[in-house]
């Protein structure tokens, strides 16, 4: 029962090799560069010669701790004049979703997550998407950070969103041996609430990527990482997360 209600409060905590360029000179904040591509991914789920292009953001850690979570996870990103476009892929050897519904609470799956904020509007307010490994996905437009209101948040759904699940394995059959999965997103620029086109190339959001996953597999049951080194186990501590430079 106690490691139960640890795991829980660590999921309501959290839901809410890399090439970087050199820090800001006035922070020690790692800047992401965000590649242009003149040719759009296939969103299927896997990993074309498009990707190629992209480096691989900062190796996934553990809140708190900064250690390497069990189960590696590798994500990278681009844009082009329309989306922003994601790749994870993570090793799993227990593929776990159940949750099939528009932002039903994927956090409680098996999930890939993106956190995005812009640098350039005077709003504390930033965007998350958290899809699980069925392909369901939570959207939510957070207007008013650290307010008890995710019911209102996640009435926002960013239209046009497209995303494909490839899973190396059984979903929900902990008895099997998964090897993982991958999980590709397209996200239109014209459907974030505070860009209605593309960002000018130069352009720095805060962001950052991160993983809930539940194994058999784990010690605890349950393990968080992100790319952005975080003092405690939440993965809304804007103040924490990376810049995304938008590179071309």
């Amino acid at each position: 029962m106690k490691l139960f209600c640890i795991t829980l409060a660590l999921v309501f905590l959290a839901c809410g090799c890399a090439f970087l360029v050199p820090a800001d000179s006035l922070s020690d904040v790692p800047v992401y560069p965000c590649a242009f591509t003149t040719r759009a991914p296939v969103i299927d789920g896997r990993r074309d010669a498009v990707w190629e292009t992209a480096v691989p953001v900062p190796a996934f850690v553990v809140p708190a701790t900064g250690e390497p979570p069990v189960h590696s996870t590798t994500a990278r990103l681009l844009w082009d004049d329309s989306c922003l476009y994601v790749l994870y892929e993570a090793v799993d050897p227990d593929v776990w979703a159940f949750w099939t519904k528009r932002d039903d609470s994927t956090c409680q799956d098996d999930c890939l997550e993106l956190f995005i904020k812009p640098c350039d509007v005077e709003q504390t307010q930033y965007c998350n998407f958290e899809i699980n490994a069925r392909g369901t996905i939570y959207d939510a437009h957070v207007y008013r950070p650290g307010t008890p209101m995710s019911n209102r948040w996640r009435g926002w759904n960013c239209a046009g969103i497209r995303c494909a699940v490839q899973v190396d394995g059984t979903v929900n059959n902990w008895h099997s041996d998964d090897r993982g999965w991958t999980l590709e997103v397209a996200i239109p620029f014209a459907s974030l609430p505070w860009l209605r086109e593309a960002p000018q190339p130069g352009a720095r959001w805060r962001f950052h990527v991160s993983r809930c996953e539940y194994s058999m597999q784990l010690e605890k049951g349950m393990e968080l990482s992100s790319c952005a080194v975080l003092s405690r186990p939440s993965f809304h501590l804007a103040a924490e997360w990376i810049w995304l430079e938008f590179a071309r």
